[in-house]
């Protein structure tokens, strides 16, 4: 796969960023989380601090662009009180990567994330053991309670 870097970002720099309705000149909130679909790695929704009124989940359709200081949206109705029941993003920091023979690989140290509206996805997943080193977000073959499941040859070119 190859990966545009003009359009990746690290979880660690949009994670805090302002949340705003440019029409309204208004700051609706912070982002503090991701929602993702495990199976496909698309982020479906970010989770979003509002103060009073709590956390808010922003399905990825209601966002217009992401900046490095923020995250437009076109209103702040596309903020909704239900989140969803998908796993979100902080916890992939604590899962290990293994092949699919249990080759351990290492553990997630950072997310990295394709930010092209409409469709946010996870583009790699950074090794915390291994400076430089990624698995990439196609090579996911899935999701499983603490750990990415990836097939043995890459595993064994991650070693």
């Amino acid at each position: 796969m190859l990966m545009n870097t003009s359009v990746l970002k690290k979880w660690s720099a949009l994670r805090g960023i302002a949340v705003v309705v440019p029409r309204q000149g208004r700051k609706v909130g912070v982002v503090e989380d991701f929602f993702f679909k495990a199976g496909t790695g698309v982020v479906y929704a970010l989770l979003v601090d509002t103060g009073v009124e709590g956390m808010r989940s922003l399905p990825t359709s209601g966002i217009s662009a992401v900046t490095d200081d923020s995250v437009a949206i076109f209103n702040a109705e596309m903020l909704i009180r239900a989140l969803p029941p998908l796993p979100t993003g902080s916890s992939l920091l604590s899962y290990k990567v293994v092949g699919e023979s249990g080759i351990e690989v290492g553990t997630v140290g950072e997310v990295v994330l394709d930010i092209e509206p409409p469709v946010i996805r996870i583009a790699a997943l950074e090794l915390a053991e291994k400076r430089g080193k990624r698995v990439l977000g196609d090579e996911v073959l899935h999701y499983h309670q603490g750990l990415i499941v990836i097939d043995d040859q890459d595993a064994r070119r991650l070693r």
